[in-house]
């Protein structure tokens, strides 16, 4: 939260874990539940299996596989996706390098075929780079729910974000490729997201979807009255438009409303 002179408070949250809450202070206690047992994150040792789901990710890179969207010579996702992207429920798996880049904005439009998808996955063995906004398509939409644009992002590394980029989309699940202790011994590459020290030229963030990470870096200084440095908005995008595999995570989820 974003406190003003120690008695303004701007967001809205649900803060669970398995160990006492300090140092935070809140207008309400409804949700700080400091006796929360600890969920394990989907990682190899559990093959991708907890609480929270279950990730097919030997399915995923299978599927990607079969429709040529397995990418193994391609550090820069734009060099595959264009400045606009229609996903058609693939999945794009990135692999063979240690970092990726996405060095130029994306639009990710709705799919206006009769039955076309809109939703799509993206996986990435590695460390992100993301030095460019994400957009989805800004119409309304006609035709059927599944033609909605909907993304996931899957890295198995970090999420490192330009200090610039303002705008993203998505469902992100930054897994790593490392443990929880590697995270809290400030192990890179254990599945961080980071929102880029914006010291130089202070820019809000807004994340339009969902984040799911081992540890967050929320690094922006942006200060505007009672706007917060980073804005997380979930927009529902994963429950009514699910992206390949990430079917049984959704049924976890949130249900979204539009209220």
């Amino acid at each position: 939260s974003v406190v003003s002179g120690g008695v303004r408070y701007n967001a809205t949250y649900c803060l669970l874990t398995n160990g006492k809450i300090v140092n935070f202070k809140t207008q309400s206690r409804n949700c700080l539940r400091p006796d929360y047992s600890r969920i394990n994150f989907p990682e190899p040792g559990n093959k991708y299996q907890t609480p929270l789901g279950f990730l097919p990710m030997n399915e995923l890179k299978t599927k990607a596989t079969k429709t040529g969207t397995a990418m193994e010579d391609v550090s820069d996702l734009n060099t595959y996706f264009s400045s606009t992207k229609v996903l058609n429920n693939r999945v794009y798996y990135f692999s063979g390098f240690g970092d990726y880049t996405i060095s130029d904005p994306i639009t990710f439009l709705n799919n206006v075929a009769s039955n076309g998808s809109g939703a799509g996955t993206i996986v990435v063995a590695g460390n992100l780079h993301v030095n460019a906004n994400l957009f989805y398509e800004d119409s309304k939409l006609i035709g059927k729910i599944g033609n909605l644009a909907s993304v996931a992002f899957i890295v198995l590394g970090d999420v490192i974000i330009d200090p610039a980029v303002d705008h993203l989309v998505g469902s992100w699940l930054v897994l790593g490729n490392d443990s929880l202790e590697a995270c809290l011994n400030g192990t890179n590459i254990c599945g961080q997201f980071s929102t880029g020290n914006d010291t130089a030229a202070p820019t809000q963030l807004t994340v339009q979807g969902l984040v799911l990470a081992r540890k967050f870096n929320l690094q922006r200084n942006f200060r505007q009255g009672l706007e917060a440095a980073e804005k997380f908005i979930y927009d529902g995008r994963v429950n009514v438009n699910t992206p390949p595999g990430l079917s049984s995570v959704s049924f976890n989820l949130p249900q979204w409303n539009g209220q």
